[in-house]
């Protein structure tokens, strides 16, 4: 849910950080058209609340978010574009995302080196008292771009993964990673169940490799 948040005051602990690759335009309309359609069929609507994004880093920091981009812009200055390969949906925990960390030799090595590059510049600012939830373990990044987030209940998400199945392809099956955004995100209880009632975010910086 795009909303204008309030002055944007890192030492809120309602306020998290996302640095997102944003999807080209195709990807960005398939997505949000099945996040809609998560809604109407499924009643399922986290995933809609945020834009149609790639996850690089999601965290809490002890610096404003000018510092943030400062520390991130040398990682994106020169970095060339970069093809991404869309490999359906598939279950993530609770969840139902589509598999983009992979290309035909493995792991996307230009994907995972702009998180590993990214996670190394900003490290020294994120804070260090916080959930693992907040702490952006970099030996756990899978990337993806989700459809489905958190499925409640439990039992429904083999049903809504068989779903976003039969949809496919949702979007192209390869596009040019162009834009990195910086995000705040500000939940009023990142810990409630309910966390995603009050969601807001707001573009902070984006930049376009090459």
């Amino acid at each position: 849910m795009k909303a204008q948040l309030p002055a944007i005051d890192s030492r809120d602990p309602r306020v998290r950080f996302g640095l997102y690759l944003r999807p080209p335009y195709a990807m960005s309309r398939a997505v949000a058209a099945m996040h809609e359609l998560m809604r109407r069929q499924f009643g399922q609507t986290r995933a809609g609340k945020y834009m149609p994004h790639a996850t690089i880093g999601f965290f809490q920091a002890d610096a404003p978010w000018p510092d943030l981009a400062a520390a991130v812009a040398p990682v994106l200055a020169g970095r060339a574009p970069f093809a991404v390969q869309n490999h359906g949906p598939i279950a993530m925990g609770r969840s139902v995302v589509l598999d983009i960390h992979h290309d035909d030799g493995g792991v996307n090595a230009a994907l995972q080196a702009l998180h590993d590059d990214a996670h190394a510049a900003l490290s020294p600012l994120i804070a260090d008292d916080l959930s693992d939830r907040f702490r952006w373990p970099s030996d756990r990044f899978q990337a993806h771009v989700t459809l489905a987030q958190t499925i409640r209940p439990d039992w429904l998400r083999d049903e809504i993964l068989a779903f976003a199945r039969a949809a496919e392809p949702i979007g192209p099956r390869r596009f040019l990673a162009e834009y990195v955004h910086l995000y705040a995100v500000l939940s009023d209880d990142w810990d409630a169940d309910d966390w995603s009632d009050s969601l807001m975010w707001e573009l902070l910086a984006s930049w376009r490799l090459g």
